[in-house]
């Protein structure tokens, strides 16, 4: 009686065995054969961008500041200040820079004219810069920075 217990324990043994590995295999043969449907799905899933975009208008002029967070692998967070006369479609970029820290409001830049030539772009604290406009057709652009994290070497300065 004891070896036919054993025998009928191997038995549900081996059967339980055999329905999981029957169960495993199924599942990554479906990961397998549905990758290619899947996976523009995962990249939108984990690829995600949002901007957000404020408008003011200063002395004949239209600023748009856009704050934009991309969320990949890693957060990418960038901010863009663009010029362009009042009702012209035509924008012109004047300053690109990665904040020090994501969506903190003290971060975005205050913009305002220091004479009717010179326009002035402060901004308390940045990680880096990747673009600066020094100059934009009648006007003169003055930066007050107060920190730049990691000054990069590689920042493209337009003069004229």
């Amino acid at each position: 009686m004891r070896i036919a217990m054993m025998r009928s324990s191997a038995l549900w043994f081996k059967l339980i065995l055999k329905i999981l590995l029957g169960i495993v295999s199924t599942v990554v043969l479906f990961c397998i054969l549905s990758f290619p449907i899947t996976w523009p799905l995962l990249l939108m899933w984990l690829t995600a961008c949002s901007t957000t975009t404020e408008r003011m208008s200063i002395s004949g002029y239209d600023i748009r500041i856009d704050e934009t967070l991309c969320k990949t692998l890693a957060a990418n967070y960038d901010v863009q200040v663009f010029i362009s006369k009042t009702g012209d479609r035509k924008q012109a970029l004047l300053f690109r820079y990665d904040p020090a820290s994501a969506g903190h409001p003290s971060f975005l830049p205050s913009i305002r004219f220091s004479d009717p030539h010179m326009l002035l772009i402060s901004v308390d604290e940045i990680s880096s810069i990747s673009f600066r406009r020094y100059k934009w057709e009648n006007l003169s652009i003055e930066y007050d920075i107060r920190s730049i994290t990691y000054p990069n070497p590689h920042e493209v300065q337009e003069l004229e």
